[in-house]
């Protein structure tokens, strides 16, 4: 983005959004969130880039605390007594929720972490792949059309406002608000549908004649398809006859490792050791980097040579597509998304209402098997 700034001096102007994830869990983002409006209340845009640096230098982000972003926001000269009152009174509540409902209007999930840019109308999810010249692309593009309005007699400002209406118009708003922006008629009988869900060469656990077969679309990079992982595993140890687990790989289109930890998965699969690369990889979902796999095979048993040949080989990918295209066939867009019997259990994860399903199907017995869509 510096870069970006010196090589269109005076052409391109760089706006800071605020976007944080939902739950508790992200509490820390939310208030990092508070603390830097509050920075630029009290010092304008130096003492504002100046605390987001500070915390950008921070050796874990994941460990992120409001005590935290405190004690930083100490060092770098925020009056930290204004910035506790300026947070209990909900100062800048309204403003931070306007940013983060604009990322959400332009269709990225609550839950998206990663760097979003909006040049212009095009929308860019930012990676440490994100190649300069793609990015340079997009600038050149965006400044031609806003040359071509400016000639037409608008003024700064009024193309910045159309390219973001012209934004809204391209981009789908996200499906939280979907009663909104659209009819959501018949959102019952979508999951109480029977779907055909094919296990193919898919990894599985259980018998083939077991009376339930879950199948669920999990992430390895994502914490709430690391905790239904937890449950599943423990519903198939509590019933080893009855249940049949099988995987499926739904990796996040705009995280760069987790396609990579499909496939290493996949990889181990070949080996028959699945299960334990899995374990492995959900153990280490914040630090699935390439450069580490060889270590998490190593820790899983596998053949190093195998592993490295078939992690990037077109086979395994093709197995990781498959999984892809079945989840974009069957309507699921995120991970994690159980079916049990063919039966999706809703939008989202949650543990209790896979309990009551599984105790449903277990009673309804053969009868449910026969009934189910998995194959």
């Amino acid at each position: 983005l510096r870069q970006l700034l010196v090589r269109y001096r005076g052409k391109v102007r760089l706006q800071f959004m605020n976007k944080f994830r939902d739950g508790s869990y992200y509490k820390a983002e939310h208030y990092a969130a508070l603390a830097a409006r509050e920075a630029f209340s009290q010092g304008g845009d130096r003492l504002f880039w100046k605390l987001h640096d500070a915390l950008c230098r921070l050796r874990n982000m994941y460990g992120l605390s409001e005590v935290q972003v405190r004690q930083v926001a100490r060092s770098v000269g925020v009056d930290v007594r204004r910035l506790v009152n300026a947070v209990r009174s909900g100062r800048h509540h309204k403003a931070v929720a306007a940013e983060r409902s604009l990322a959400v209007r332009l269709g990225v999930p609550t839950y998206n972490s990663a760097v979003l840019l909006l040049v212009g109308k095009d929308l860019l999810y930012v990676s440490r792949y994100t190649r300069m010249s793609y990015l340079d692309t997009l600038v050149k593009r965006n400044l031609k059309l806003a040359r071509a309005q400016i000639r037409r007699g608008l003024s700064t400002v009024q193309v910045h406002k159309k390219m973001l209406e012209a934004a809204k118009k391209r981009y789908k708003p996200w499906r939280r608000y979907g009663r909104r922006y659209g009819s959501h008629r018949g959102r019952g009988t979508k999951y109480a549908k029977v779907r055909s869900l094919p296990t193919g060469r898919s990894p599985s656990q259980g018998p083939a004649t077991a009376w339930v077969t879950v199948v669920a679309f999990l992430d390895f990079t994502d914490y709430s398809s690391s905790s239904a992982w937890g449950y599943l595993m423990a519903a198939r140890k509590k019933h080893p006859r009855r249940v049949r687990l099988v995987f499926k790989a739904l990796p996040r289109r705009y995280y760069s490792y987790s396609l990579g930890a499909a496939r290493a998965a996949y990889a181990a699969n070949l080996q028959g050791k699945f299960w334990k690369m899995a374990k492995v990889l959900f153990k280490n979902r914040w630090r699935l980097y390439p450069s580490r796999m060889k270590s998490y095979a190593k820790r899983a048993g596998l053949d190093l040579r195998r592993f490295k040949k078939d992690w990037r080989s077109a086979a395994v990918s093709g197995l990781v597509a498959k999984d892809m295209a079945l989840a974009s066939k069957v309507g699921v867009t995120r991970a994690p998304t159980v079916f049990i019997n063919g039966r999706r259990l809703g939008r989202y994860w949650n543990r209790f209402v896979f309990a009551q399903r599984l105790k449903k199907e277990l009673k309804g017995g053969l009868l449910s098997r026969i009934l189910g869509g998995t194959q």
